[in-house]
């Protein structure tokens, strides 16, 4: 089990790169550029090896009016529910597209008579590079408000967020009063203050480590060292493959003997 700083310790320590962090001799290891790299190598984690772990659930209460919900780390919507505390009942929402969004409710979205949201998308999509300004939802309408942008009119579905850290759920009907929305996904693993974990610097540090020395190699253009690390790294993940189909299989009902 590691934090960010065990991991960043181990890190320079094992790749040598003391000029990633200041106060070496200190003992300290503040961040000098370390942590973008372990960052990305959670990402090449998350992004090339499934576990039971990165399945996750982000919750987050609706009002009423509300049909429109950002999402930071999100990689994957597997389902999507409302949980009406009134009625003690829990409502699975159907998956479409954008498009068959629009073409099913074709007034602006926040105009639409409140009612259970019924559908959702995932594709919420952002302006266009050239007017992609807007860091919020707020801040998108304040501008309209002020007439600022060339448009007046037709933007309910807009993410709106320049950083491109969020993803966006669009739910329609508005909601008619409050609900707990649930989306069932799989999110990106993210470290924040020194302190924190992830799965993988819980279940297997040695791992962000190799992968981080493996990224390292990649801004290096080394591809002898980057075979290498990955060969290590493959040891391991080769292991939680095999976890991840025993347990799939007790759960279809196949469990091995012997």
């Amino acid at each position: 089990m590691s934090t960010l700083l065990q991991v960043r310790q181990e890190f320079v320590k094992q790749s040598g790169r003391f000029d990633l962090v200041t106060d070496y001799e200190g003992e300290n290891y503040t961040d000098n550029g370390a942590n973008a790299i372990i960052q990305a190598g959670q990402r090449f984690l998350d992004l090339t090896q499934e576990h039971t772990g990165e399945r996750a659930e982000f919750k987050v209460d609706l009002a009423a009016g509300d049909y429109l919900k950002r999402l930071p780390y999100l990689r994957v919507v597997n389902e999507v529910y409302i949980y009406d505390a009134g009625e003690d009942s829990r409502i699975k929402l159907v998956p479409q597209t954008l498009s068959e969004m629009k073409d099913r409710w074709k007034s602006d979205f926040g105009q639409i008579d409140q009612s259970a949201p019924t559908h959702y998308t995932s594709e919420v999509v952002n302006l266009s590079p050239s007017l992609n300004i807007y860091e919020t939802r707020a801040a998108l309408e304040a501008a309209v408000l002020a007439e600022t942008p060339d448009f007046s009119q037709d933007f309910d579905n807009i993410l709106a967020d320049d950083t491109f850290e969020n993803r966006g759920i669009l739910l329609l009907p508005p909601a008619d009063q409050a609900y707990t929305l649930t989306i069932d996904g799989i999110f990106f693993s993210k470290f924040t203050e020194d302190t924190d974990y992830t799965y993988w610097s819980v279940k297997f540090p040695e791992l962000c480590v190799l992968a981080s020395n493996f990224i390292l190699e990649c801004y290096y253009r080394n591809t002898a060292g980057m075979r290498d690390w990955l060969f290590a790294i493959r040891e391991f993940t080769n292991g939680i493959d095999k976890d991840t189909v025993k347990e799939e299989m007790i759960l279809a009902g196949n469990q091995m003997r012997g």
